[in-house]
């Protein structure tokens, strides 16, 4: 998130072709999952490396560093022993995902009800990152024919999360945070 480009990507959705091109040549990637699958004599396993579909966009304010991701059992284990979980009103979403953010108040305004209906809609499948002024949207690798129902999705997220930057764009030169 942190090494897009200034200003995030155009909208494509009207332009997509589903050639699944944007994903082979991005020059910002670096959107995949690791995972480490231990055998049970815990000295061996494999690790593995599977690419991810991303959407890139911007945002009309800076924010701070905020994550929304599928639950794992890493991720639990951190979130009880270090309390970096931010819950929200919705049970079902706190199952299946943790929320992180350095401004517990800014995770709060940006997680609006159409946010958290649009994450439980998707079942685990997405991750969210904003940081400064980019939005990323990331979920696990799509056939072709998925991408403009992919892109669709990632600008209703953005739709659903202006209403919680709205008080950021009353005062265009202010930051979450300080």
């Amino acid at each position: 998130m942190k090494e897009l480009v200034e200003g995030g990507t155009p909208p494509i959705v009207g332009l997509c072709v589903t050639c699944a091109s944007c994903n082979l040549v991005c020059p910002t990637c670096y959107c995949f999952d690791v995972a480490d699958d231990l055998h049970l004599d815990v000295a061996s396993g494999n690790r593995t490396r599977s690419w991810r579909t991303c959407a890139a966009g911007s945002l009309p304010v800076h924010a701070p560093y905020l994550v929304i991701s599928p639950h794992s059992l890493t991720t639990r284990l951190v979130g009880m022993t270090a309390g970096t979980d931010i819950e929200v009103e919705s049970d079902e979403f706190n199952r299946t995902y943790y929320l992180r953010c350095s401004d517990r108040r800014f995770a709060m305004a940006l997680c609006t009800p159409g946010l958290i209906e649009l994450c439980v809609a998707a079942g685990g499948e997405l991750s969210i990152e904003v940081h400064h002024q980019h939005l990323l949207v990331t979920t696990g690798r799509l056939a072709p024919d998925k991408f403009v129902g992919f892109f669709r999705l990632a600008d209703a997220i953005r739709t659903a999360i202006e209403p919680g930057l709205r008080p950021l764009m009353m005062h265009k030169e202010s930051t979450w945070g300080g």
